[in-house]
Order: structure tokens, then C-alpha cells, then sequence
């Protein structure tokens, strides 16, 4: 059997082959990858029989390619409401765009706008104490908010029942190819295609129509656990796709259209070896108790939560002793938290030392070139604390798989589109996380200092039995084989149903 895998970014290269999950497949048979030029892949020595081709990405297709997307997308808004939350994301209205320009975005406060209007002193000090933006860099984001809404206007117009039937025509007609990644394979001479895919990518899409001219099977492995359900709709469907669990699973039927023989739940690769490290004693990074903080890509106040704790710890130094907040920014948040957790003075809450060297990376490497965090750090971590406070992550299922508890922040920040509570209303993939028995919500941010004592001090301990057993329902456990075995295996069982 030939395969060839296409890698398009960093952060695939770590999951998918840094984790070992095509090890299994390329000692019993060929594998090749294919990446775009600027992702330059590094294979282990084990795969020295492996050829690597790369292609060129034109931008201009990529921003056509990206906006046909946002009209699909728009299309099939009624499919999810994590698609109409991603577009209220990007095309942000008037009241949070003047918000922004404060600098209130992703602060909390204690009140509704309404009132923090009608009470003039209260507002008037709130402005005070915010640098305004220069003259003319207001007026540069203004220009640019207009221009976004206008691009808005466009995506609602084409993305209606009326227009865009008329939209896939023309769609249709000038999607084509691209050349250099048809060419530099022998494409013919593979039985597999399988593409890494957040399912909000082209190249995805081109790889399938590939696949189909030369009647090659196509086979999408899905990274994260949201991708099918807050991206977009796939217009190129791949003859299979690879899923997390069963609820991605129920994504890939109900929302992008699959038939249920297309769909397998093998897991997820990059948390395949947590299943493993969770029965080891790891050593700990640290010296000292510690609870683990996880930052979110979507962003919120996390430096007042941390200040809430740390006045906790420090006040009550008879009931945690030496504890400390370990505070871990999420690897793609903006470096602002970092700084601004600097400008803080706490006594009892230090930033995670591997975050901490990712932000040091040089400043003019974009991000989807950088080599992110390692993976085998992240067991001892999250192992290793007594428990984990953070926002709506995947670390609430690494915090699981690890059996710990995990305090979930999900309080309204009025003054922010990317509150917590909306995060969790407004998210498909958040739907009952509740169910976990190890995640408790944390509805009122008054609330968590009180909760925060409770679990500390609380001495009973959860049942791994139960956790596991709601935990599948978001990904498949096996700790009896890796993620590479089963995908191996199910690749030649549909190699032997296709022959």
C-alpha cells in the first residue's frame, strides 16, 4: 500500500508525526508527504525512505479561497451556531468596535454597559485611566472596520437562498487546481490520500478533486475536536474522514453532510500517549503544590482571575501553604497576556517556564511557523497539579484524561464578544461538557475564589471509571494501542474493501 500525506503546517508536523502516529504506517508501507513551501518538514531518521513534495501557495487564491468559504459558510449558518458566532467574531458591530478602542475588549466588569453609561463619574474614571489610541491610528481602524463591514455586506448578499446558487456556478467555473501541487506528484502511483485538515483549508479541497481524477481514496484526519462543527461546511467531501469521538462524529454526519460508513472514531493523535503517561509517575517541573492555570486562544480576562487567586492564596497561607499558580498563556493567544502578567506583582502565581520560551521565538517568525510546544512536556504538567482552573480549552480534555478536576470559567464579560459564557453558549463542541464529572462550571466570577477553596480543600477523589466513560463521548480511550495501530489498520481495511 502507497500512501501520501499532506502536512500543511507546523503545528500537523507535531501532532501527527512528532507524536509518532504515522510510525506504525511507514515501517509497512510507503508513505510519502506533500507540504506547502515554507512548511519545511522535519522527519525522524526512521523515516529516511520517505519523499517529501512541496508546492507553492498563491496568496490571492488563498484570500479567494478563504472568502468563498465565509459564503459557504454563511449559506449554512443554520447548521450550527458556532458558524454564526465565528462571523460575529470577525465582522464585530459599532459598540464593540468603540469598546476595542478604549482598550475595555477583554476586560472585566462588574456591570452591563447601560449602566456603567448612566452613572458619568463612574465612566468618566474608567476612561481616565485608559491611553487613548493616536489620532491617526483611530482613523486607520476605523477605515478598516468599515471596509470589513462592507466585506460583511458582500458575504451576507452572496451567502443568501436567492444569490447563491447563482454564487456556486461561477464558484464552479473558476476553481481550478493548483497546478504546481498537481504536478509534482505521480499521483497515480498512490492508494491514499490523507490529508491533516482543520476542514478550513483549500489545499484540502484540491487534494480531493485530485484524488477523484485519479480514482485515488481520500481520507481527512480531523486535528481538533471543534474543527467540523465551528469552521465551515466542506465543499469537497473526502471518501473518509477520521474523527475524534462520537460527538465529532455526529458533526461529520449532521453538519457536513458524510454518510455514517464514511465516518471512524480512532482518537486523537496528539493526545494518544496521554492515555499512556496517565498510569507513570512523572516528575514534576516543579519543586512546590501547584494548580494549573490554562489561558484560551479566545481571549478574557485571565490576569484578573489570576489576581483573585493569588489575594486567595496570600491571605490564607494556613490552608495552601507553599501553592502556587502555575499561569500557561495558550501557545496562540496574543503575547498580551505575558506582558501584561509582567506588569503584575504576584506573590503567589508564576508563568509556565515552556510559554514563556515559545513567546521568545523571534519576533518576525509568524506563528504557523513556529515549532510549538512539545508535547511530552504537557503529561507531567497537567499529572502532576493538584487541579486546573482556565477557560473553555482542550486542556479541559487533557485535564480528564488525566482525571483531574477542572474548574471551567463560563461568567459573562459584558464588554467583550468573546465572553466566556457567550464561548460556551454560542460553541457546538461545548455541549456537554458538563456531563464530565471532573469539570465544574464557573457561572459567576464572584464564585471562584469559593470554589477554588472547596476543591483545593475537598478530599474526595473522583471516579476514573465515570470520567472515562463520559470522556468518550468527545474521544475514543484505548490504552492498549496507539493512534498509529488503529490508523494503519483501518487504512488496509479499506484498502481491502476498495480491491
Amino acid at each position: 500500500m502507497r500512501v501520501i500525506v499532506s502536512i500543511s503546517s507546523r503545528e500537523y508536523q507535531r501532532n501527527i508525526i512528532e507524536s509518532g502516529s504515522l510510525d506504525e504506517l511507514v515501517r509497512a508501507h510507503k508513505v510519502d508527504f506533500v507540504a506547502p513551501l515554507g512548511v519545511v518538514l522535519e522527519l525522524p531518521t526512521h523515516f529516511r525512505n520517505c519523499k517529501v513534495y512541496y508546492f507553492s501557495l498563491n496568496a490571492r487564491n488563498e484570500y479567494s479561497a478563504d472568502f468563498q468559504m465565509e459564503i459557504n459558510t454563511r449559506n449554512k449558518r443554520y447548521l450550527s451556531s458556532s458558524f454564526k458566532y465565528r462571523s460575529i467574531r470577525k465582522y464585530s458591530n459599532l459598540k464593540f468596535f468603540l469598546i476595542k478602542q478604549l482598550g475595555f475588549e477583554n476586560e472585566f466588569v462588574d456591570t452591563c454597559p447601560r449602566k456603567i453609561c448612566n452613572v458619568r463619574r463612574d465612566f468618566l474614571v474608567m476612561i481616565k485611566n485608559k491611553r487613548l489610541r493616536y489620532r491617526k491610528l483611530l482613523l486607520a481602524d476605523f477605515y478598516y472596520f468599515l471596509r470589513n463591514k462592507g466585506r460583511q455586506f458582500l458575504v451576507y448578499i452572496l451567502g443568501s437562498s436567492l444569490m447563491f446558487p447563482l454564487f456556486n456556478l461561477v464558484y464552479k467555473k473558476q476553481n481550478r487546481v493548483n497546478k504546481d501541487l498537481l504536478a509534482i506528484v505521480q499521483w497515480q502511483e498512490y492508494d491514499f490520500v490523507v490529508h491533516i485538515s482543520s476542514a478550513y483549508d483549500r489545499t484540502g479541497s484540491e487534494l480531493v478533486r485530485i484524488a477523484n481524477q485519479y480514482s485515488i481514496s481520500s481520507v481527512f484526519v480531523i486535528d481538533n475536536w471543534d474543527n467540523l462543527s465551528s469552521k465551515t461546511v466542506l465543499r469537497d467531501l473526502p471518501d473518509f474522514v477520521i474523527v475524534w469521538g462520537e460527538q465529532s462524529r455526529r458533526h461529520a454526519i449532521e453538519i457536513q453532510g458524510f454518510d455514517s460508513a464514511q465516518v471512524f472514531s480512532l482518537g486523537s493523535a496528539r493526545f494518544q500517549e496521554y492515555f499512556t503517561a496517565r498510569n507513570l509517575n512523572l516528575v514534576s517541573h516543579f519543586n512546590h503544590p501547584y494548580v494549573l492555570f490554562a489561558g484560551t486562544f479566545l481571549p478574557f480576562d485571565e490576569i484578573a482571575c489570576l489576581e483573585l487567586l493569588d489575594t486567595e492564596i496570600k491571605g490564607n497561607k494556613n490552608i495552601y501553604g507553599d501553592l502556587k499558580i502555575v499561569y500557561r498563556p495558550h501557545p496562540l493567544s496574543h503575547e498580551n497576556h505575558a506582558f501584561e502578567f509582567i506588569k503584575k506583582d504576584f506573590q503567589n502565581v508564576i508563568i509556565d517556564s515552556q510559554i514563556v520560551k515559545y513567546n521568545s521565538s523571534p519576533p518576525n517568525l509568524s506563528k504557523s511557523n513556529r515549532n510549538l510546544p512539545k508535547l511530552d512536556y504537557s503529561p507531567s504538567l497537567i499529572k502532576n497539579s493538584e487541579f486546573l482552573v482556565g477557560g473553555l480549552t482542550s486542556m479541559l480534555i487533557e485535564a480528564s484524561i488525566f482525571f483531574k478536576t477542572y474548574l471551567a470559567l463560563v461568567y459573562d464579560e459584558p464588554l467583550s464578544v468573546t465572553s466566556p459564557r457567550r464561548v460556551f453558549r454560542e460553541y457546538v463542541h461545548f455541549e456537554q461538557v458538563e456531563n464530565l464529572p471532573n469539570v465544574v462550571l464557573i457561572h459567576e466570577r464572584q464564585k471562584l475564589v469559593e470554589d477554588f477553596r472547596h476543591t483545593y480543600l475537598s478530599c474526595h477523589s473522583l471516579s476514573r471509571e465515570n470520567i472515562d466513560k463520559n470522556l468518550t463521548y468527545f474521544v475514543e480511550i484505548n490504552e492498549n494501542e496507539t493512534f498509529g495501530t488503529r490508523l494503519k489498520r483501518q487504512l488496509e481495511s479499506l484498502q481491502r474493501s476498495n480491491s
